[in-house]
């Protein structure tokens, strides 16, 4: 019976161990977090639908847009021009722009509602795609003093206004990996087939 007792305690703390271990070995810090290798924004520009999303506030069930997609075209040689389409609930429709300014590194753009670049502005960096299925996007918009972010915004998005199981799950496993609670992000509704 000690023997069991004392074996049970010693599985105990090395599970305890092995959680404090894996918990330890994942770096919150922003400028740990890597883009898209070898990122080619040739074959990222495009429709995307917006599959899943996460916003540093709430948004009310009822303020949520439906259909959500946006199509990037290049605008000039440093920047994309991104257009925004979207319903609300009551089926209005939405249509504005925004900006993607790029860097020296690829993959890692800076978004601004303005295409001079003022305004609200959101680091925002290819994760992970294949260009084809799906794309992992994440956005931060306060640094806090110790290099996490402060304001973290993500998405999930799909060359069609659908995705796999598995996709969502490959991409939801990336996001444990930046430090988002892949759990907290809300699913958008396409009731629209996107081709209009």
């Amino acid at each position: 019976m000690e023997v069991m007792c004392v074996l049970s305690s010693v599985v105990f703390l090395v599970l305890i161990q092995l959680v404090v271990c894996k918990n330890e070995t994942i770096n919150c810090q922003v400028n740990t977090f890597q883009t898209k290798q070898n990122f080619n924004l040739k074959q990222y520009l495009g429709t995307w639908y917006e599959m899943k999303w996460l916003v540093p506030f709430d948004v009310p069930v009822a303020d949520r847009y439906l259909d959500y997609r946006h199509n990037y075209t290049m605008n000039t040689d440093n920047q994309v021009l991104v257009s925004i389409t979207a319903r609300n609930s009551s089926k209005h429709c939405l249509y504005f722009n925004a900006y993607l300014n790029l860097t020296a590194t690829p993959g890692k753009m800076v978004l601004s509602l303005q295409p001079d670049g003022g305004g609200d502005t959101y680091t925002y960096w290819v994760i992970d795609t294949d260009y084809v299925n799906y794309a992992l996007t994440y956005a931060c918009g306060e640094m806090l003093p110790n290099g996490t972010c402060g304001k973290v915004r993500s998405w999930i998005w799909s060359r069609k206004t659908s995705i796999s199981q598995t996709l969502l799950n490959s991409t939801e496993v990336l996001l444990n990996g930046l430090c988002v609670d892949a759990s907290s992000l809300i699913t958008t509704s396409h009731v629209e087939d996107g081709n209009d």
